[in-house]
């Protein structure tokens, strides 16, 4: 790929800890297309990100980029993206369409992936996932809390592998909201990390705020 890029989502990934392999989500921003009609290039690099080639595209009326999550523990490349089954919406949160956030897993570096498993629907955004020192995944993200105006709370799901490591099991864990009176649009762009004596800090921005 050539000419300056965007990268999609919130992960890009290396998809194994015993090579330099990275997948990632890009749009050429070089190319003048309307937002809707704008293609999505799914791309792979062997050297640590020095080169890039395109192993598929998608149309982003149809989904966002993909955002990856190597759990190297277990050997798993996870993936996650918005899909929108009633058409995009191009004022997000904001808008008045609801859309799917999907997951899937892949065993052998992105060769292959099981079935989209939805996880879950509304007007949101999900951001990257968190491996905890105890193997809990947390994964956070955020919600449109009103339906005439645009104020998002933090949410989260805690997940749990299976026995054989097969599938994930999510479940709700906290919220973080704050007063609409003080602030502008809520709570955005959530991303978190564990210190060694097992404190989870996030960092977060105010919504409408850079």
């Amino acid at each position: 790929t050539e000419g300056p890029c965007t990268l999609l989502g919130s992960g890009i990934s290396y998809i194994s800890k015993d090579r330099p392999a990275l997948m990632a989500s890009i749009i050429d921003n070089t190319i003048p297309y309307r937002p809707e009609e704008k293609p999505i290039y799914d791309v792979i690099s062997e050297d640590s990100g020095k080169t890039w080639n395109v192993v598929s595209t998608a149309n982003s009326a149809e989904r966002s980029g993909f955002s990856y999550f190597l759990d190297e523990e277990n050997g798993v490349l996870i993936r996650f993206y918005a899909r929108y089954p009633k058409g995009l919406d191009l004022d997000g949160c904001d808008g008045e369409k609801k859309h799917e956030v999907v997951l899937q897993i892949s065993r052998d570096e992105g060769k292959t992936w099981n079935e989209p498993e939805r996880i879950h629907y509304g007007k949101n955004y999900f951001y990257g996932i968190t491996k905890l020192h105890d193997g809990t995944l947390l994964w956070l993200y955020t919600e449109n809390q009103h339906e005439n105006d645009h104020h998002s709370c933090m949410k989260t799901l805690i997940g749990h592998w299976n026995k054989d490591n097969s599938s994930i099991k999510w479940k709700n864990g906290g919220m973080l909201e704050i007063d609409p009176l003080k602030s502008s649009g809520g709570l955005d762009e959530p991303h978190a990390c564990q210190f060694r004596d097992g404190r989870i800090f996030v960092v977060l921005r105010q919504g409408n705020i850079l």
